[in-house]
């Protein structure tokens, strides 16, 4: 009984937040925007907001294009090939900026692994 009316819940909820049926691209766009705060994912914790100001103030207008890259790995992973990985991306753009979206780059340790590429002038960062 009870998981039933657990799973008619969840479904009430899913169609509360599900776009209209039958509508063109631009009406679902529409309706996403108009919905957008009723979607927990997307509001903002402090953690987050810590981020945002984070990544604006080292992306800064001087990027010729912007990249980003995940790293889930302990810092210790992070070796000579994702090195090699991020000098082939500054050598075709050096004026492009990296951010790492990584909880283990973005300490003491990564600070120590991309030192090199900082040195060298490229525009890199870890950021949680």
């Amino acid at each position: 009984f009870w998981t039933s009316l657990t799973s008619e819940v969840i479904q009430m909820e899913r169609k509360s937040l599900a776009p209209p049926n039958n509508t063109t691209s631009r009406d679902r766009i529409a309706w996403l925007r108009s919905h957008l705060q009723e979607f927990e994912v997307f509001k903002s914790t402090n953690l987050s907001e810590q981020f945002h100001h984070r990544v604006l103030d080292s992306l800064d207008d001087k990027c010729e294009v912007r990249f980003f890259m995940t790293w889930f790995s302990p810092a210790e992973f992070f070796g000579k090939r994702e090195l090699l990985a991020v000098e082939s991306v500054f050598k075709s753009h050096p004026q492009g900026c990296l951010m790492i979206a990584s909880g283990s780059m973005d300490s003491p340790q990564g600070d120590t692994i991309l030192k090199p590429l900082l040195d060298r002038g490229y525009k890199v960062f870890a950021a949680t």
